[in-house]
């Protein structure tokens, strides 16, 4: 499996691609605008929230929403976007928090 941990930084008009194998999409925050991630495989990869306002599972699932295309996790201003993937498949496996 891979091991590559991309951070989110490039915002909506730069998506990030993890590559391929299990992945760890870092999201540090955003104070504005979304990152997206193109290539999001729930049950594979996690994305892990390294601050910010959202601290858990809960906090996560309840700021996110269907949008065109994919998924919308709302953090203040910005948050990120899951291209391709379904709402209703996310759960608390796929975030982890802090630094380990």
């Amino acid at each position: 499996r891979g091991r590559k941990r991309p951070f989110l930084r490039g915002g909506w008009q730069s998506p990030t691609w993890g590559g391929r194998g299990q992945r760890l999409f870092n999201y540090v925050g955003n104070e504005t605008g979304y990152d997206r991630i193109e290539d999001f495989e729930n049950g594979i990869d996690r994305i892990r929230f390294l601050g910010g306002p959202l601290t858990s599972p809960d906090e996560v699932l309840a700021a996110a929403r269907e949008a065109d295309g994919g998924v919308v996790i709302d953090v203040g201003e910005g948050g990120l976007f899951l291209a391709g993937v379904d709402l209703e498949n996310l759960d608390a496996s796929d975030f982890v928090f802090g630094y380990f």
